[in-house]
This record gives structure tokens, sequence and C-alpha cells, in this order.
């Protein structure tokens, strides 16, 4: 498929951009619209987003420079730029970088909230096995550059498997159904 027919269907969200133009917040959402734009923006690429801003609680930066914000309130302005294209598919590459513990649980929450209202499907990377376990409907853990283990959290997330990937020792309990790691030491 071409370009713009991927953009319409696949956002994509990097670990961090290190290149801060100096475009505006609202300009920077805008960019995710414009597979859909012809000659400029529609009411409804306006409106989607400042949709996706009101939805990240971003509304207040709508205006200021992204070189004026931190990391982390830059990560949420390119999730929104991403949400803004309203992929069927989007890939995140550590969504929760630079983020604190409030806006990574926030974000992972509206993000999963359009998997459900959506039917969005994400994939996504993430090193915090305590996330993964509170939001990923599946886990793949890599070694190495392939396949270690994949399926559900309770299944992948466990202490041997942390253990032989990571080379860290773990306490692993369940008590609300969901894998909470805990580290002990690291593995000799």
């Amino acid at each position: 498929i071409s370009p713009k027919q991927r953009a319409r269907v696949m956002g994509y969200v990097p670990q961090s951009e290190h290149n801060v133009f100096s475009t505006e917040v609202l300009d920077t959402v805008m960019m995710g619209r414009i597979p859909f734009m012809r000659f400029a923006p529609s009411k409804t690429d306006r409106n989607v987003a400042f949709e996706i801003l009101e939805l990240m609680g971003l509304v207040p930066f709508a205006f200021r420079g992204m070189g004026e914000l931190s990391g982390g309130e830059r990560q949420r302005v390119l999730i929104a730029r991403a949400l803004a294209q309203e992929p069927k598919l989007l890939l995140l590459d550590e969504p929760t970088s630079s983020l604190d513990l409030k806006n990574q649980l926030l974000t992972l929450q509206i993000v999963r909230s359009l998997v459900k209202d959506k039917n969005l499907t994400v994939v996504m990377t993430l090193h915090d096995l305590n996330l993964a376990a509170m939001f990923c409907n599946e886990v793949l853990m890599l070694k190495g550059g392939n396949v270690f283990a994949h399926g559900d959290c309770k299944k992948v997330i466990t202490t041997e498997n942390v253990d032989c990937v990571y080379g860290v020792k773990t306490h692993i309990s369940l008590p609300d159904g969901v894998p909470h790691t805990r580290l002990l030491d690291v593995a000799n």
C-alpha cells in the first residue's frame, strides 16, 4: 500500500524524538491528520485534533512550542499525534518513556480504552513488566533478538523467565490475578 494509505491505518510513536521543531503542540498533533487532508485542515481534522488533545490532557499546552515541553509532555504529544491519525494499528516503542507514574497509568489507560472502544490493535514495547502485565493481553518476551516466550502474562512473566532473560532474581505474586514483579537481586 502507498505511504499515504499506510498512514491512514497505522500510527507509530517512537521511544523519543530528539528533533524538536519549533512547532506548537496543536500543529504537531495536526500532523497526524496529514493523510486525510487535501490542501488545508478541515473542520473534521481540527475537531479530531482537539478531541485528542482533550483526551490526553494536553489542551493547556496546545499553543506552546514543542521545545518548551518536558520530555514526558513531548512523549504525550507524540502519542496524541499518532492517535489523531485514527489508526487501526498503533505501534508504540516504549510509550511510557519520560512519563511520571501518574502519566504512565493515564496514558496506558487511554490506549486500553481505545483498544476496546475503537477496535484498535496496539503493539508496544515495554521494559516495565508490571505495566506489561497490567495493560497487555499477550506478552512476547525476547532474548538475544529471538522469541523466548509468548502468551498470557501469567505464563510468560515468571521468575524463571525473568531470571533467564534479564539475569535478575525476582518474586512474582498474583494478588489480583495480574503478575506483580518485585526485584530481589542480580542473578549470578
